[in-house]
């Protein structure tokens, strides 16, 4: 019998990537939209970028997932931008708190597996670095609101859902969808592209692992697919500077993006993580290379 998956946060680049693979692999996916019980949709229907996405805070959620009985629900949902949480915190926090609280009442009312999505912004700066990667032991202190909430989040669903049904997914930098408006690779795309200016909020010198959406997706459904359980950080593997990140994509479109740094603000500073926890569950090792070809294809899509 298929698993049936429901998803949320499925307008986000993660859903509608993850929708697609998961049915490829013989989910049946699910999910609600226009905020109406009535309208649960099918993986087989036409999605239309036009319809609101569900509104996960309100009680026709709760009633949507009953009515859908999901065997798993991935949490997609929410505020993922450090710069959006900053100008948006009371938002921020309805839909990062109160809203995973939502989806953990909707899910223990059909006994549903979660799949929380946090991020490796809930770790403190001052425990990681660059001769020490980020682990599972590495200390919780975020310095940001949307770390904040996303860590209340992780606090959330560890105390109300059992742990043989909770996997927390924290992917770091992740970037590539044409729908991806925040990271900083996308931004030097989009800025060659439509002349656009972008202040950037990091260090060029210091080594960041951004996480490319196809090896993102490929190792959260490997997880889901192997019945993973428990917290998994992962990236690509393969840090680098962000100045040396921007030259590719400068040679690669023959211009450079018009970018200004801001290094003393880069919280993050050295922010790299250990990949093979989720490679080994998952059983899918990355195979995206950062190259020209890479950032070609993404300037096409965009």
């Amino acid at each position: 019998m298929r698993k049936r998956v429901f998803l949320t946060g499925e307008a986000g680049m993660t859903a509608r990537r993850l929708e697609v693979d998961l049915a490829n692999k013989g989910f049946e996916i699910v999910w609600g939209f226009n905020n109406r019980v009535e309208e649960l949709c099918s993986f087989n229907s036409v999605w239309d970028p036009k319809v609101k996405e569900l509104d996960i805070t309100k009680q026709f959620f709760k009633d949507i997932v009953a009515r859908a009985k999901p065997d798993i629900i991935v949490h997609s949902a929410g505020f993922v931008s450090t710069e959006i949480c900053k100008v948006r915190p009371q938002e921020a926090i309805h839909s990062n708190v109160y809203g995973t609280q939502c989806v953990i009442e909707a899910a223990n009312q059909v006994n549903a597996k979660v799949v929380f999505f946090s991020t490796t912004a809930i770790f403190d700066p001052a425990d990681y670095g660059r001769n020490k990667l980020i682990d599972n032991n590495t200390r919780k202190f975020p310095g940001t609101l949307y770390g904040i909430t996303k860590c209340a989040g992780e606090h959330l669903v560890k105390r109300f859902i059992n742990k043989d049904k909770l996997l927390i997914l924290r992917p770091c930098f992740m970037w590539g969808d044409k729908y991806d408006m925040h990271s900083n690779l996308m931004k030097a795309i989009l800025s060659i592209k439509y002349k656009k200016h972008y202040d950037i909020l990091v260090d060029p010198e210091i080594e960041k692992d951004y996480t490319y959406i196809d090896d993102a997706v490929g190792l959260i459904n490997g997880l889901i697919v192997n019945n993973a359980i428990g917290e998994f950080n992962f990236t690509r593997g393969e840090p680098r500077k962000t100045k040396e990140y921007i030259k590719v994509i400068a040679e690669a479109l023959g211009e450079e993006p018009d970018f200004t740094y801001f290094p003393e603000t880069d919280y993050l500073h050295y922010h790299v993580t250990d990949p093979m926890p989720a490679i080994i569950a998952s059983k899918y090792t990355p195979r995206s290379e950062f190259d020209k070809n890479l950032v070609q294809k993404i300037y096409k899509e965009v």
